[in-house]
């Protein structure tokens, strides 16, 4: 049982089968999947309780190899919660444009801005669209961007904690977003 385990944890796209005396069905393994090779992949989450406490975000890329590369958190203010799904997105893709990473994938729980940022119709707040639409102009300075890419919330963990982290981020306006990175 142990190198099942252990096969799922190093391959995470892997069918795991559970069988059962009775039954017999494949089960899916929700977990983090590495990127393409020489490809970088971003995973980013917001946190966000209300209007009247700071809304955090959190991201951390990792290469092909599943090595972590960096990581960054923030804080900052939000009306809502697909306002603060809008705003974490944005901080990421700047923070990308910026360092110049190339090959890149971008992943996140949030399948409503996803499948608007991919240009696909989808009901936003209209708050959230100027946002949204400043992304899909700051992705293209982005060298080889491969596209955004809808995760499940268990495959986001690490950027979760991370942007729970960020609700505790020193500053709290958005016009000046305290962020602290990390690199390898």
């Amino acid at each position: 049982m142990s190198i099942i385990k252990h096969y799922a944890y190093w391959h995470p796209g892997a069918i795991l089968s559970n069988r059962s005396p009775n039954t017999s069905h494949i089960m899916r393994n929700i977990l983090w999947s590495f990127p393409p090779k020489d490809t970088h992949k971003i995973n980013y989450d917001a946190s966000w309780i209300s209007a009247q406490t700071n809304a955090g975000f959190g991201f951390i890329m990792r290469n092909f190899a599943g090595n972590f590369k960096a990581a960054g958190i923030g804080s900052f203010k939000a009306s809502s919660a697909e306002e603060s799904e809008a705003v974490t997105p944005l901080h990421t893709v700047q923070w990308a444009v910026t360092k110049k990473i190339e090959n890149l994938i971008i992943e996140w729980d949030n399948p409503t801005t996803t499948m608007y940022v991919q240009g696909k119709s989808n009901s936003i707040q209209w708050q959230c669209i100027a946002v949204l639409d400043e992304i899909k102009k700051l992705v293209n300075q982005l060298v080889f961007f491969l596209g955004f890419k809808v995760v499940d919330r268990k495959a986001n963990g690490a950027a979760d904690i991370l942007a729970k982290k960020g609700t505790n981020s020193s500053q709290s306006n958005l016009g000046r977003i305290s962020t602290s990175f990390y690199h390898s």
